[in-house]
């Protein structure tokens, strides 16, 4: 019995994913890119404007916060208590829509992976018809919309001539 906990722990120790795997997955989704809007940390990884994931890789203070659902989110508290908690530096009214998982091996790679891959959707469907046929296209992978002309005006302001 023993041999059997001893390879269930190394079975699940292989799926655990670092810092460097937590981020690659989280950019291989259509148009996801990296962000720093707060500085070299958290890693800010968008879809089109939106955020879906940060990551904080510090040894001591190692933790992912995703977007979701709010009964999804309640749902992982659920299941990992204490490991999943509320988004730690959303003001009260955001909390039912973040969770910070703590990655200290608690929860498995393919339930993390679970959890990024309900963000990433969760937040991609924020967007409009038009954003996500040309996130998915690879149109769009981040900034402004191809359609929008940063800094000049949608019509013309001089008036007549």
């Amino acid at each position: 019995m023993p041999k059997t906990n001893t390879r269930r722990r190394r079975d699940r120790d292989k799926q655990r994913l670092g810092p460097r795997e937590i981020l690659n997955y989280c950019l291989e989704k259509p148009g996801a890119w990296l962000d720093h809007p707060f500085g070299p940390i958290p890693h800010c990884v968008k879809v089109g404007r939106r955020l879906f994931a940060q990551l904080y890789p510090r040894p001591k203070d190692y933790k992912l916060t995703l977007n979701c659902q709010r009964d999804r989110a309640e749902l992982y508290r659920r299941l990992y208590p204490g490991v999943v908690v509320p988004g730690y530096h959303c003001p009260s009214f955001q909390q039912p829509y973040f969770n910070t998982v703590w990655l200290n091996g608690a929860v498995a790679g393919d339930d993390l992976r679970a959890m990024i891959d309900h963000s990433y959707e969760y937040v991609l469907h924020k967007h409009t018809r038009r954003e996500q046929a040309a996130i998915l296209s690879g149109e769009w992978t981040g900034g402004p919309a191809p359609w929008e002309k940063k800094g000049e005006p949608e019509h013309d302001q001089a008036g007549p001539v």
